[in-house]
């Protein structure tokens, strides 16, 4: 049985993973779990469904609404950014997945690289903001980076197998977004009030 350490439980890709959870209860288990404190109640129904050892909240003051919720016996209660380090770092697991929104992602990150902890990466701004050092750390610790979101992913299971040097260049298409039918001759006038626009998601205007 795999155990798991999840940072950022309570969010869209949290939610999924821990649905794989359930279709294989004899395969996996979750060591630990952590969230920004946003949705308290979720996190205390994932705390009583999975039991995890730890929970860590990046809002301090949400964890003590989260013991009231839960009641004895608590998992051990870890509180803002330096919990969840300690979570990702300290808590015993196989693999931590890494699908905390943000920046709040980049630290906890680091230290279960540090740790020697396996990393299966959901969060992508982690990458843009210090892409090279989390890289670095990887390869020093000897960690492997596992992508486990949309682009990410499909790029890194095509290229499994696969002699990196008899790859020349990657294509990446664009299938959504807010140019999708925009004709090839349009793109030049594109604003950034356009690119605003998402048909889907609203990441904001630094994301975006």
């Amino acid at each position: 049985m795999r155990s798991l350490t999840l940072l950022g439980a309570t969010g869209s890709v949290g939610l999924r993973t821990l649905e794989i959870v359930s279709a294989f209860p004899d395969e996996f288990r979750v060591a630990g779990l952590a969230a920004r404190g946003s949705n308290v109640e979720r996190l205390a129904d994932l705390c009583r469904k999975y039991s995890p050892r730890a929970v860590a909240l990046l809002d301090g003051g949400a964890v003590d609404r989260l013991a009231r919720a839960l009641g004895p016996p608590l998992p051990e209660l870890l509180r803002g950014p330096e919990g969840l380090a300690t979570l990702a770092a300290e808590v015993p697991s196989d693999i931590v997945l890494s699908a905390l929104v943000g920046g709040a992602g980049l630290l906890p990150t680091m230290a279960a690289i540090q740790a020697g902890r396996p990393i299966a990466l959901a969060n992508k701004e982690t990458l843009v903001m210090a892409g090279a050092l989390m890289t670095a750390a990887a390869r020093d610790h000897k960690v492997p980076l596992l992508p486990v979101d949309s682009e990410h992913s499909a790029i890194f299971q095509c290229l499994a197998g696969h002699n990196r040097s008899d790859v020349h260049r990657i294509i990446l298409t664009a299938s959504g977004g807010p140019f999708r039918e925009w004709p090839k001759a349009k793109l030049a006038e594109a604003t950034i009030a356009d690119a605003l626009r998402h048909p889907t998601w609203k990441m904001g205007a630094k994301i975006t």
